[in-house]
């Protein structure tokens, strides 16, 4: 609340009609800072993002299944894994950790089209290609998807 992140307020719209203003702030004014609160709040886990050739970031059940996927490649593959513990404010600053050198980042999602994919790309902000792995034709994201997914891509296919 003393950053001003938990507004309080009142909507009336019969004040209106009375020519008042309908909306009504409980709230105080901001007593600390709305950028310490938000850095205080991100939360992710990642690892092996410093010579990582490629990097897997998820999100919930997806990044368990990231991470089984990740244990079962050949130990010479460097893969690095970001799991954002918060979705918002989202863990940007994980993002400027990988190596400059990575060629791609890898996004499974239990959907489609994906949605934290969105986040990733403006967190590397055009610095390396993102790739979604998602459901596929053969049903609903799973482990094996996303092993085979970065096999090929390790592989050059």
């Amino acid at each position: 609340m003393a950053a001003g992140y938990w507004p309080t307020f009142r909507f009336d719209p019969r004040r209106a009609d009375a020519g008042e203003n309908p909306f009504q702030l409980d709230s105080k004014a901001p007593s600390a800072s709305y950028k310490d609160f938000i850095k205080n709040e991100t939360r992710y886990e990642a690892y092996g993002l410093e010579d990582a050739d490629i990097v897997v970031t998820a999100y919930g059940t997806a990044a368990r299944m990231a991470k089984a996927a990740i244990k079962e490649l050949d130990s010479s593959a460097k893969v690095g894994f970001i799991r954002p513990k918060t979705a918002w404010p989202f863990p940007a600053e994980a993002y400027e950790q990988i190596n400059p050198n990575c060629k791609a980042i890898f996004c499974p999602e239990i959907n489609t089209i994906g949605q934290m994919i969105d986040d990733v790309r403006i967190a590397v902000a055009g610095k390396f290609p993102v790739y979604h792995i998602g459901n596929t034709r053969s049903g609903p994201l799973n482990t094996m998807n996303i092993i085979d997914t970065l096999k090929d891509y390790l592989k050059g296919e």
